[in-house]
Formats: C-alpha cells, structure tokens, sequence
C-alpha cells in the first residue's frame, strides 16, 4: 500500500516540516541554538557511547526526543531524497548503536549518571521502558521506509533484553512501566516481525498493571524510594491503581492514559478480545463527552498534566498538553481499526487539526506546550496560569511535544485511507493519491483524491487504475456534516450511511469518478449546562475547524464580545496567513465605563469581528485569544 500526499494543508505542512522543523528540532538536540536551553540529548549518547559515567545533563527521558525526532525523519526518507537529513539519521543511529550495551540495554540517563546496576529498580518514575518504546518505534519507522536493519537491530536488541528482564521468576516478574509506551511499541514491532513472543511481553505489561499487590508498592519498599508526594500513592496518575478491566474512567496524566489506551485498543483487535473492547469503549465515552474541550483538548489540569473531574473543562487554565492531543489521535485511529465505525475518526480529526496543528507556528520553529481556549496578558502573569504561554516557545525543558508532533504531521497520510480486504476506508480527506496491489503483476488499484479540504467541502476521487484489488469503498460522512451528495460517474447516489460511511461499491473501471459534496456553514456551538465556565458562551466551527477571536483583528477586549447569531458571516480569503479561511461576523462590545461596580445596565455597541482557526492564533504576534464568546439573545 502506498500512499502520498500531494497538495493542500497537509503537503503545506509535510513540507514545513522537511525544510524548517527537522532541521531545527536536529539543531536543539545537539545544542546548537544558543538562545534555547541546552537539551544535552546528543551529548549524553556521545558520553554514553565513550563510557563516561558521570555528567548526564537534561531531563533523565531525553533518549526518547531523539528517538521521535528519527520517527519523524524516517517518515521524510520514504518520501524524498534529502541528503542532509540522511547525513543526520545516519549519524543518530550510528551514536545509538555505540551506546547500546552488550546485553540490549540502553538508557544514557542510566548508564551515565544511575549506575547500570541500579536499571530496572525504578519503574513508576524513571521511563527506562518509555524511551525504549520510542527506540522501537523510530526503528520500525526506519525499517519501513528505507529497508534498512541498522536500528532495527538495537530496537530487537533491546526487546529480547526485555524479554528476559521481565520472565518469569526474574526480580522484575510482574513489572510493568510507569509510563505508558512500550506496550504500542512492541505491538508495532510484532506485526513487523511476526515474532509473537513481542505480542506476548506487550501482554504481559497489559495485564499485570494495576494488580494487587501493587508492582510500584513493592518496588518503592524493596529500593527505598518512597511515596509520589506530590501525588499521592494511590497510582491514578499512571494509571495503574487498579487492574485495567477494573478502572472505571479515565484518571492521571493524559499522555499515559492516550498511550496506554491506543495499546489497550490494538491489543484488542489482535487479540479479538470483547471484554477489553468493551473497556475501551467505556473509556472513550468517559473522555470524549465529560472530559474534552471543544479544541479536541484532554488533560485539562496542570497539575500532574491530568484529567480532572467530569466536565472540569475551564478555558484559561486548560493545561489540553499537545502530545494528549497527538495521543487522542493515535488512539482514535486504533478504536477505528477495532470497529469500524467512523465517529472514532470524527474525534480524530477533531483533535488533529485543532488540538495538534496549534502546536506549531507557520515557521516551523516555536511550538506550544499546552493548548488552552482562552488566552489573557493579565491573566498569564498570575502563578496560576504559569503554563500558559501567550506566544510559542523556541524548545523547553521538556520537549516532548516539538519531535511528536513532527512524527505525526510526517505519518498523516497513513490516516488518510484504511484497506480491509478488498474495502477501501476514506478517512481524513486530503489531496493524495492511494495505490494498492502490484503494478508489473496487473493487480494495482490506483485512485487521486482532489480537494481543499478542510477549507471546502467537495471532494473528487478519481480511479486511475483497478486490478481487482478494490472493489468496495467506505466514504466517510465526517458527524458535522448536515448535508452530503455524493455521486458516482454523474449519478447521485442515496445516502445510506453506515457506522458513518457511505458505501460504494461497484466494479470500478479506468476514469471512474466519485465526488463528494459536504455543505460547510459557519455553526454556532453551545456546550452542556454542566460546564459551568461555559454557560452563556458560544463557540464558531466551520467544518471540522474551531475558530477564535484574537487582539491583532479585534482590539485588546475581548471577554466583552458578544455574538448572537452567525447568519450572515462571511469568509475571508487567505486569513489570518496563507491559504487559510477566516471568518467575518456582527458582533457586539459591551461599552466601557470608568465604575468598578454600578447598578446601571450596560450598553452596547455594533462590532465588526473576524475569527480565525484556533490552529493558525499566535501567528502574528503576541495577543490575547478567546474560542468561546458571550452569548447575547
């Protein structure tokens, strides 16, 4: 199967990232940007691979940030040819492969600065199994996209060392990581591989989590190291204070949670496990209708990056980290892979284009770490708020975010389409071309997907080859759309939906064409009565993007906005930047009065606004943002 972006939001971005993210996020990992904090993830490989034990400097996961950034890059090999980028994955995996250690280990946090013989002692705190899991995945990435075996080899390596570390009637029999990761990796490595005993260990990590007694217990008590103060002991915050079939909501940190969810789903699959299925859907439930912003935010408290209470969804403190986001993405994906049914990728693209796309600027090179819905100058400088940021960041402390987000933005055309036998899943519509089969054997399916999407909604997909490798296709009809046409050659065809796609098929023929037509009015949005920081709000979508106001376009008073209708908005080409749509609607202002009380009622006034994409807001300098205005009736 062989798919590639070939214009549109995503070749825009695919290309922002091959030309400016790479190179930057390259730049900051071997410390050669002096106006950002020295990561120091290069040099502890190098010190790693020379035998130095002392001086490991930067965040003890730092591993993991190169390991993301070479996912990403592989994906942009398979795609391009681009010497430089070549010169720098091959110079990253030569340094890994010198760090590793004859028995598969490999962890420079430990091997510098821990003491090799203190490994495996502390696994709730020390993401000895989360960078490993990274390693994996940037090597199956590697493996597929150029063929060749060199990381491959560590990621195997280092997967056996596992496999013995964690057997029965070793110390660590039962162990499971504190940071989810490791279980999707080896489930990665396995459908690579075929090598089942990959499926068995990501099993057993499954399993054992949350049992009683508790792994983390008897591993603080056996090596003295205490209780997580500033959590508390009970385990939520790794998910792991109950066995998993026994959780009954999504609690703790929301990467962990996203992670270990995304595994839970494909472990599922393979496994065809309807008990654990039915787990995950109660899951999903609980995350997407009590727990999500409308940005396709999760996590919405700072402290511990956490889920909170149902709908605990405040819009200036909302932590909403960027890698949660990612991570609702690759869970969406897998929850689809496991039934089918297309409101699994109607969330996905929900958080795709607003919960992860606002990770990043429009010049590739400063990001945020969190995501909230409301941004005041005022505001930002209280203690409370000390993780909201008004204008992205050059790096950070802890970069997870940056090489995430670069791995997704270089994989987005495997969301693109989905083939199950002789069906053919339309998912995220983008332009692109899918191609199926073997040419040279006559057995190639080829289609082109033309379209501007998500800034219009018609779509043309056009069949450019068919050697029965398809016969059936699943057309998504995304869950904002009131209004859909499809046809088929000229010839419209009835909206049968099913689990959310139409389904065409047909015996399909050289020149066939299918085009869809999605109506895509500017909405106003009202969110449930039990969020109450939103009652009386209303939000403005388009299509599947959140938009919001900002002080560039509308002055510095923005929470004395009020809308009471969209009718009659209209759209501004090429805004805020770019290709973009932006939005132009009536509004009102409250008028300001000198009083810090009064009993006169305010007044108002007639105000010309313009919104544009939550994703695209920070992008022409510092300013406040708001996603939900007043309400007047």
């Amino acid at each position: 199967m062989q798919i590639e972006v070939q214009g549109g939001l995503w070749q825009h971005y695919q290309t922002l990232v091959t030309e400016k993210m790479l190179p930057y996020q390259w730049a900051a990992l071997n410390d050669q940007l002096p106006e950002t904090p020295a990561s120091h993830v290069m040099a502890n490989f190098k010190k790693a691979a020379a035998g130095i034990r002392e001086d490991y400097q930067g965040i003890k996961f730092g591993d993991s940030d190169l390991y993301k950034w070479l996912e990403a890059a592989s994906y942009t090999l398979g795609k391009t040819e681009d010497k430089r980028l070549q010169a720098h994955v091959n110079e990253a995996i030569s340094w890994i492969r010198k760090a590793q250690l004859a028995d598969g280990y490999l962890n420079t946090f430990y091997q510098i600065d821990q003491g090799v013989d203190k490994r495996w002692t502390n696994l709730r705190d020390n993401h000895e199994l989360y960078c490993g899991g990274h390693l994996v995945e940037a090597a199956v990435a590697h493996y597929t996209a150029t063929g060749e075996t060199a990381l491959l080899e560590v990621a195997e390596k280092f997967a056996h060392h596992i496999l013995t570390t964690f057997q029965e009637g070793s110390p660590q029999e039962g162990g499971y990581p504190g940071h989810e990761e490791i279980e999707l990796a080896l489930l990665r490595l396995y459908q690579v591989t075929t090598n089942k005993e990959y499926l068995e260990l990501a099993g057993n990590f499954i399993q054992h989590r949350g049992q009683k007694p508790n792994y983390f217990d008897q591993e603080a008590k056996q090596y003295n190291h205490g209780i997580q103060t500033w959590w508390g002991d009970n385990h939520r915050y790794s998910q792991a204070h109950e066995p998993i079939l026994a959780q009954t909501e999504a609690v703790g940190h929301a990467v962990r949670a996203m992670y270990l969810y995304t595994a839970l789903a494909d472990f599922a699959r393979i496994k065809q496990d309807k008990q654990l299925t039915e787990k995950l859907l109660d899951f999903w439930q609980d995350v997407t209708t009590r727990k999500m912003t409308i940005n396709g935010g999760i996590g919405g408290t700072a402290w511990g990056e956490a889920f909170s209470e149902a709908y605990d969804l405040p819009n200036d403190t909302a932590y909403n980290e960027t890698c949660a986001s990612i991570g609702l993405v690759f869970w969406a994906e897998k929850m689809f892979e496991l039934t089918g049914a297309a409101h699994f990728i109607d969330i996905l693209e929900k958080a795709l284009y607003n919960g992860c796309l606002c990770g990043m600027d429009q010049e590739g090179e400063h990001f945020f770490y969190v995501n909230p819905l409301e941004v005041t100058g005022t505001s930002c400088s209280r203690k409370d708020h000390d993780h909201v940021k008004g204008q992205r960041q050059s790096w950070f402390g802890c970069a997870c975010c940056p090489p995430n987000l670069a791995r997704l933005i270089q994989s987005i055309e495997n969301y693109h389409y989905y083939q199950k036998q002789q069906r053919l899943y339309l998912n995220v519509y983008g332009e692109s071309t899918f191609a199926s089969g073997v040419a040279a054997q006559g057995t190639q399916f080829k289609m082109k997907q033309v379209t501007n999407y998500p800034w219009a909604g018609s779509i043309e997909l056009t069949i450019e080859e068919n050697g029965g490798q398809i016969n059936e296709l699943a057309l998504r009809i995304p869950a904002w759309v009131k209004a859909a046409k499809v046809y088929f050659n000229g010839k419209i065809i009835p909206n049968q939906v099913e689990q959310g796609y139409l389904l065409l098929a047909a015996d399909f023929q050289r020149d066939d064409k299918i085009q869809l037509f999605f109506d895509m009015p500017v909405v106003a949005n009202y969110a449930n009565e039990r969020v109450p920081e939103l009652v009386g709000k209303v939000a403005v979508t388009r299509g599947p993007l959140v938009y919001a106001v900002e002080t560039v376009d509308n002055g510095t008073d923005l929470a004395n906005i009020y809308i009471s209708e969209v009718t009659g908005s209209q759209l501004l080409s090429n805004f805020p930047i770019g290709d973009s749509l932006g939005i132009q609607l009536e509004g009102q202002q409250r008028k300001s009065v000198g009083s810090l009380y009064m009993v006169e009622k305010p007044s108002f006034e007639r105000k010309e606004l313009k919104l544009v994409p939550y994703f695209l807001w920070g992008n022409r300098g510092a300013g406040d943002m708001r996603i939900w205005l007043n309400q007047k009736n």
